[in-house]
């Protein structure tokens, strides 16, 4: 018999259990020591994954809506399984090579809305050079974190990661601000609490936990599902519109994703 799925995994009591357990290595006697070659992996880890990434992210949504940009963002498995074919000498089959083509069709259509000779005439936006940049990010982020954690546990090296990009991020936003931080309001203080903690710590251990139960290979299929739910959330929360053109480019990166994802389903 099929076994029932445990929602309780889910209610507050076990979302509470997930930060106390996130917290865990954050402790003097349990966080490890780390070799010179381990700290110059983790310093790129926090400046590609935490710095470049962020700052190229809210660069680009100042300039694009957010389920445009969240289209944008589907293409990291596809980038990422040609940098790790590149890098790794990860086997690339007939599949993902059609995948890869499908998927870079659909960003091309996303970003030109369709008439692709402006990337010759007018070239891309700022917003979406910025996305671009934050795929680009979390590529170099996803390659050198699989160096690192052959040597370190996932939880310890984005524990270290984060406190790099974090410290790194602070001279930006003294300078934004011209050096005083600005008053937050109820709305903004819970923005703000959002993405640092269900956003960052909570969706991380979930992340993992999901891939110790069903593996890596078959976890990353759900990225699938991020501008997906960037379109929804967009278009409910903050009135966007999206083109036939832009939705059918999202379709095609989807797809492609998928075609690449397939042998792991």
């Amino acid at each position: 018999m099929r076994k029932k799925p445990n929602f309780d995994n889910y209610c507050p009591v076990r979302l509470t259990s997930s930060l106390i357990k996130l917290s865990e290595p954050l402790k003097k006697d349990k966080l490890p020591k780390i070799s010179y070659r381990q700290a110059l992996l983790v310093v790129s880890l926090g400046l590609s994954g935490i710095l470049a990434y962020n700052l190229f992210f809210f660069l680009g949504l100042k300039d694009i809506s957010a389920s445009r940009a969240g289209l944008i963002i589907a293409l990291n498995p596809v980038c990422i399984t040609i940098a790790s074919r590149i890098f790794f000498q990860e086997k690339l089959t007939y599949l993902k090579l059609v995948g890869v083509a499908i998927s870079l069709l659909g960003a091309i259509l996303i970003l030109t809305e369709g008439n692709i000779s402006t990337l010759v005439s007018q070239g891309i936006g700022r917003g979406e050079l910025s996305i671009l940049g934050c795929v680009a990010s979390w590529v170099i982020y996803s390659l050198v974190g699989k160096l690192a954690m052959q040597e370190m546990s996932a939880l310890a090296t984005t524990t270290y990661a984060i406190w790099i990009g974090s410290v790194l991020l602070l001279p930006f936003a003294i300078w934004e601000q011209n050096n005083h931080f600005p008053k937050i309001n109820l709305l903004t203080g819970l923005g703000l609490a959002y993405l640092g903690i269900l956003a960052t710590v909570v969706a991380f251990n979930w992340y993992y936990e999901g891939i110790q139960a069903i593996g890596a290979a078959k976890a990353a299929i759900f990225i699938n599902l991020v501008p997906m739910f960037a379109i929804i959330f967009g278009t409910i929360f903050l009135k966007e519109s999206l083109s036939a053109i832009t939705l059918g480019g999202g379709g095609l990166v989807i797809l492609g994703v998928t075609l690449v994802n397939r042998q792991h389903a």
